[in-house]
């Protein structure tokens, strides 16, 4: 029931958020492709089972004022004994808040799994919430807090993942 809390707390923050957002200036970014190298843990949540992950993110806007986004973040999760393989298409829209440079972003990911020492694919689907800090025109540090992949094929599981991560505008 407590991820459920959790998960609800943080809807209504993001929503706050929103509420108070402004539109995004294509002057704050360097151009319309964003690399982004991002690190943290993914927790299974029927089991509490721990991987490490890394994504790269690649990422074109795909309108002039760069706040939607199309791309690609593979994401390879791994401990001594499992690897997983994510292998998504994703959609990303910055909304700036107050604080120059300041973005919150809501993404939506989705493709194929793979665990390569079962031999079990699956297809899964990612909704997660970020903040980014444009700290330069050419540099952003972003946090993940919020990523909750559910997989669906022979089996269904869920997890939650935080990524922590720094990139280039280009």
């Amino acid at each position: 029931m407590r991820p459920i809390r959790e998960l609800a707390a943080a809807t209504l923050l993001m929503i706050a958020l929103l509420s108070v957002a402004t539109p995004v200036r294509a002057a704050d970014k360097a151009g319309r492709f964003s690399v982004t190298a991002k690190i943290g843990p993914a927790i299974n949540l029927n089991d509490s089972f721990l991987q490490f992950a890394a994504s790269p993110e690649f990422l074109v806007a795909v309108d002039s004022d760069y706040n939607a986004y199309l791309g690609v973040d593979p994401q390879f999760q791994y401990t001594a004994d499992v690897l997983t393989i994510n292998l998504p298409a994703t959609f990303q829209y910055d909304i700036e808040l107050p604080v120059d440079g300041l973005y919150v972003y809501p993404k939506l990911s989705g493709g194929l799994s793979y665990v390569v020492e079962t031999g079990r694919p699956a297809g899964f689907v990612e909704p997660t919430f970020g903040i980014k800090y444009q700290a330069h025109e050419y540099v952003h540090v972003s946090l993940e807090p919020i990523g909750v992949p559910l997989y669906i094929g022979r089996y269904f599981a869920a997890q939650y993942h935080f990524f922590a991560g720094v990139g280039v505008d280009l």
